[in-house]
């Protein structure tokens, strides 16, 4: 939680872009779900508000990717998120991620998909 960086840097005058630092999850072993539609399915139960969910499989039997944005009501928070075959990413949607909002969100994508997460350091 710590390393995401989350600020706006001026190009000209009238010019901001925003510039993240994502946090990156890898699974330790294979994901016990690994269908796109399910795991948007499962999302969609879940405590957390997964909104504008965009889902696909891919050829491989388990090659899966599903994304969108994340908003915890508890705790007045969101995020981007990116669930796929090789892991997770989550980049701030703004500056105002709480903790909590974060590892909300981080456990709902592991029960999800069945898997823990283990953070990846290194890109």
């Amino acid at each position: 939680y710590d390393q995401l960086e989350h600020e706006l840097v001026e190009c000209s005058p009238s010019l901001e872009i925003p510039v993240s630092t994502p946090a990156r999850f890898v699974y330790p072993h294979r994901p016990g779900v690994t269908d796109a539609d399910e795991i948007a399915d499962r999302l969609a139960d879940s405590p957390i508000a997964f909104l504008d969910l965009s889902v696909s499989n891919g050829d491989a039997w388990y090659g899966f990717h599903v994304s969108g944005s994340a908003y915890d009501d508890e705790h007045g928070g969101d995020c981007t998120v990116t669930i796929t075959t090789t892991g997770v990413t989550i980049v701030r949607s703004n500056r105002d991620l709480p903790r909590e909002s974060f590892e909300r969100v981080v456990e709902t994508i592991a029960d999800t998909v069945d898997a823990p997460l283990r953070f990846q350091s290194e890109p």
